[in-house]
């Protein structure tokens, strides 16, 4: 999957050093190098202007390049080391419009890391962290987002704090495409909603690449009706296509919805939404020359109908593109009808096709970290060695005669092997009926702790109910004591949840955290009734923790998130509470933050007991571990790290 490369420090303008009053932006390259020797400011969009000039004009693509070549001359020469980041910016920013072909993104990347050193030497945050995520972007780019990854980690938390919304809608999408090339393909369709939630008016091709990214991880999912949301969506945006690469993502949209159509088993369909791909390239003549880098898309099509050399004709088409245009990721379509393809072409007598398609499979799914390949594999395996049993056979039937004369004293060693068999299975049967045994007692026990559970749940869900009827009885001027029945009601509510998930589990003593989270927020913005204000975004690692852990975590997360949904938005604002909880080293780190008002205008009643803090205080000594608040920038949160 490509992406759509936008400097980011082009995106953010208002992150970056600014002109100084009254002075103009440059009309010329002179008129760069002019500010660059006299030391004055200037913003990165001078240097972008010029760039862009280049790109656009081929005549002044020369000039581009000597105009590089004499920047870096004047700052070598110069002390000014914030114009020296910018200009290495623009070599970044250069490679990836010229040099493409020639390893350009390991050059943008060079340059970019030079960039990020003299922004963390300025101590300049927002810059290094907008320059972690452009080297993030182009490390994706030559499939490696392992790498991707930890730049993200690293600029994230700092945008998160400055960036403004539509900017940082533009940072969520990036993070989503590289969670996309690790296949983490729900984080990655959670942070292309959450771009697209923060675009307002932003612009419409960050929504288009959102789409395309949530349907792509969507199909990843096999949740084939997410692909048909997301691309109806994308059908809004096609009278708004202006240039050839809107026009390659919203194909590769169509393309995903074709393969969707197939899975549910419309093939029909599917075939007409390829024919509208390739129609859509027709009407835009400049994007024809990418028209078969969705061949893979068909080629999956056919062979899901064994139309066999229409699938291998497009998968021909497939390799073509790749060659000539340097792609190097192969789309998991392409991974299944290559392995689709090496049984027919073995039995259509072509074996060096076979084997060369066998191979592409291999080396494409290996990058994948899947075991799709190593299952073929293991099925050819298989076969050879079925294959050199039967000839081991056909072997041994003449060396029978040979074998008969050693049968009488086999058959002595078989009479003394059959009674220590006797033996053997009067003991063995002995031990089976131990074993039977003690499985029926296990059984029984498992289902005495699931009624337990079950029990506990419901005399909770009672006390939750008389709790509802108290809070009723009570006349409107009792504010607070409603107040506080109603959140004696939400932490039962959060104990309650628990053993109902213990007893409706397969396991009876952990409970799963990310499916017990997403319902306790859930059930909490029902309670408050703020889900059509406030948003829930929920990062929790696929863990499992024990009862003792997790009722104490349950009800510090109860009062954390009740806590923001009390005070954090005020007078209908609307807002995200993220709720993360995630092992490190030794332990847990949990943290629940909001992006409302913040501790310093929350409007907290002065009938407030202060219960609900103390609570999580106890409850963190309780899991031995330790609490810090965060109060940088709007919003507030709480990080809580306790040991495993």
């Amino acid at each position: 999957m490509s992406y759509r490369l936008i400097c980011l420090f082009c995106l953010l303008p208002g992150l970056v050093a600014q002109p100084m009053a009254g002075q103009t932006p440059p009309e010329t390259t002179a008129d760069l190098l002019k500010l660059l020797r006299s030391n004055a400011a200037f913003d990165f969009e001078d240097l972008e202007y010029v760039l862009e000039r280049g790109f656009d004009d081929p005549d002044l693509a020369p000039q581009t390049r000597a105009f590089l070549d004499s920047a870096h001359a004047i700052i070598q020469r110069s002390d000014h080391q914030l114009a020296a980041a910018y200009v290495e910016l623009g070599e970044s920013m250069y490679h990836n419009m010229f040099t493409m072909e020639d390893g350009g993104y390991e050059k943008s990347i060079e340059h970019t890391r030079a960039a990020l050193a003299i922004f963390q030497q300025l101590d300049r945050p927002v810059d290094a962290a907008l320059a972690e995520m452009e080297i993030s972007t182009h490390l994706t780019s030559l499939d490696r987002p392992a790498e991707a990854e930890q730049y993200i980690l690293n600029a994230l938390p700092v945008l998160e704090r400055q960036a403004e919304r539509d900017n940082l809608a533009e940072v969520y999408s990036r993070i989503a495409f590289v969670y996309y090339s690790l296949l983490e393909f729900e984080l990655a369709r959670n942070y292309a909603r959450r771009s697209s939630s923060l675009l307002d008016n932003g612009p419409y091709y960050t929504t288009l690449d959102n789409l395309d990214l949530i349907t792509a991880a969507s199909y990843g999912l096999g949740d084939h009706a997410g692909v048909l949301t997301a691309a109806n969506q994308a059908t809004e945006f096609r009278d708004s296509l202006r240039s050839h690469h809107d026009v390659f993502i919203y194909a590769r949209i169509l393309a995903c919805r074709a393969l969707a159509e197939l899975a549910l088993g419309r093939p029909d369909v599917a075939i007409a939404r390829m024919d509208s791909v390739r129609a859509l390239h027709l009407l835009f003549p400049e994007a024809t020359e990418f028209i078969d880098e969705h061949s893979d898309t068909e080629a999956r099509i056919w062979a899901g109908l064994e139309e066999w050399s229409k699938s291998l004709g497009a998968m021909e088409r497939l390799l073509r593109f790749n060659r000539d245009f340097g792609v190097h990721s192969i789309s998991s379509s392409a991974i299944e009808t290559a392995c689709m393809l090496v049984p027919v072409l073995q039995k259509g007598g072509d074996p060096e096709r076979a084997l060369f398609y066998s191979e592409f499979a291999r080396k494409a799914q290996a990058s994948h970290d899947s075991t799709e390949i190593a299952s073929l594999r293991t099925t050819q395996r298989i076969r050879f060695e079925t294959e050199r049993k039967v000839k081991q056979i056909d072997l041994q039937k003449g060396q029978l005669g040979q074998q008969r004369a050693f049968l009488l004293a086999a058959l002595g060693g078989f009479l003394a092997a059959l009674i220590a068999g006797g033996i053997f299975y009067v003991l063995s049967r002995r031990l089976s009926r131990k074993n039977a045994e003690n499985e029926r007692m296990v059984a029984e026990k498992e289902v005495l702790i699931g009624e337990i559970h079950h029990r506990v749940k419901n005399n909770l869900q009672v006390i939750s109910s008389l709790l509802q009827l108290q809070s009723r009885g009570l006349k409107e001027e009792d504010g607070g004591a409603k107040e506080a029945l109603r959140e004696s009601q939400s932490r039962v509510q959060a104990m309650g949840l628990i053993h109902q998930k213990l007893y409706q589990g397969a396991e009876m003593t952990s409970v799963h955290m990310p499916e017990y989270l997403r319902e306790l927020g859930e059930t909490l913005l029902d309670t408050y009734r703020l889900e059509d204000r406030v948003d829930l975004f929920v990062d929790v690692e696929d863990l499992s923790l024990d009862v003792d852990t997790a009722i104490p975590l349950g009800l510090i997360i109860n009062e954390l998130v009740t806590n923001s949904l009390k005070y954090a938005f005020p007078a209908d604002r609307e807002g995200t509470i993220e709720l993360a909880l995630h092992r490190e080293n030794d332990g847990y780190h949990l943290r629940v933050a909001d992006d409302g008002v913040g501790a310093g205008d929350a409007a907290i009643g002065a009938g407030g007991t202060g219960f609900g803090t103390n609570l999580v205080h106890l409850l963190t000594q309780k899991l031995r571990g330790s609490q810090q608040q965060q109060q940088q920038g709007p919003g507030y949160g709480t990080e809580i790290v306790f040991p495993a």
